[in-house]
């Protein structure tokens, strides 16, 4: 289960347009996070989740590759996001692991 991602921009993207970041299955994807906006300001930058993304990030019940993606429109040459992928490793009963 993923519980979040801590995106922190330590220097904001100084793209001509945008510098969007999302996170998938694949690269691109949109199906745990997006449209967070890494071009504003430095800080701490909070992803607003849709009710697809939250029941996606729920419902991982296997070994799942995670790809974060940053997407600069314009010339880019100064920029820096640190990701965090918050989760919670689920009990497998069947392994009699408790």
């Amino acid at each position: 289960m993923i519980l979040g991602f801590d995106n922190d921009v330590t220097t904001a993207f100084n793209s001509a347009t945008s510098a969007t970041l999302s996170a998938g299955t694949a690269a691109a994807g949109t199906q745990y996070m997006s449209g967070v906006d890494c071009k504003t300001a430095a800080g701490r930058i909070a992803a607003a989740y849709t009710a697809a993304q939250l029941g996606n990030m729920n419902s991982i019940g296997a070994n799942t590759s995670v790809v974060v993606t940053l997407t600069p429109v314009g010339a880019t040459t100064a920029g820096v996001v640190v990701v965090t992928l918050r989760y919670l490793q689920t009990v497998q009963l069947n392994q009699g692991i408790l």
